[in-house]
């Protein structure tokens, strides 16, 4: 568990530098779609994404940037995003402005924001975006959390939107795929790496 925290915390450090973990996710993310689109050829593409643990939180983070119209932080800051032509469909596609629907799972999102007095969530339905947003969590997982909570922090006068508004649902589950995890990890903090276990 140190090692599931420690890069909870490292991901967020120096996310304005072109040498930090958020920049090279981000620089990942980006070069990805930017493959899978250039493999899919040209046009609008729909897409829909899974993330784990604190890929809930590395996704948000990417579609948060995306979103800004000054993002001080990650790929869309500066020059690298400057690679795929300005308002140009492959531009668009990597903005995820195709997200269809993204699923989370032992999302941890909260740890990230607890501390904040406002807390504002990416858009869902706004500037170019239309997607919904599952999110799984297990009451057990003291990782994995419900984000529609969240939006009882929102601060209207910022940018951003209400988690009341993105999360589509919150979906409590027992994350347990056999009899053996049931009874040795669906009741405790080991059920956050029993989600995708069948």
């Amino acid at each position: 568990m140190l090692y599931s925290f420690s890069d909870a915390a490292s991901l967020e450090h120096r996310s304005h530098q072109s040498d930090s973990v958020y920049y090279e996710a981000q620089k990942r993310i980006f070069d990805s779609l930017r493959a899978i689109y250039e493999k899919l050829g040209k046009g609008s593409k729909n897409v829909i994404f899974i993330a784990q643990s604190l890929g809930g939180q590395v996704l948000s983070n990417y579609i948060w940037d995306a979103q800004s119209k000054n993002p001080k932080q990650g790929v869309w800051m500066e020059d690298y995003s400057a690679t795929v032509p300005k308002g140009s469909d492959i531009e668009n596609f990597i903005r995820l402005k195709g997200l269809k629907t993204l699923f989370t799972t032992g999302c941890n999102i909260p740890l990230f924001v607890a501390g904040r007095n406002k807390i504002q969530s990416i858009y869902t339905n706004r500037n170019g975006y239309s997607f919904e947003w599952h999110n799984f969590y297990d009451e057990d997982d003291v990782l994995g959390w419900p984000l529609k909570p969240l939006g009882k922090f929102f601060d209207q006068d910022k940018d951003g939107a209400s988690y009341y508004d993105s999360i589509t649902r919150d979906h409590e589950i027992n994350a347990n795929s056999t009899f053996q995890s049931t009874i040795t990890k669906s009741w405790n903090p080991l059920s956050h790496g029993e989600y995708w276990r069948g």
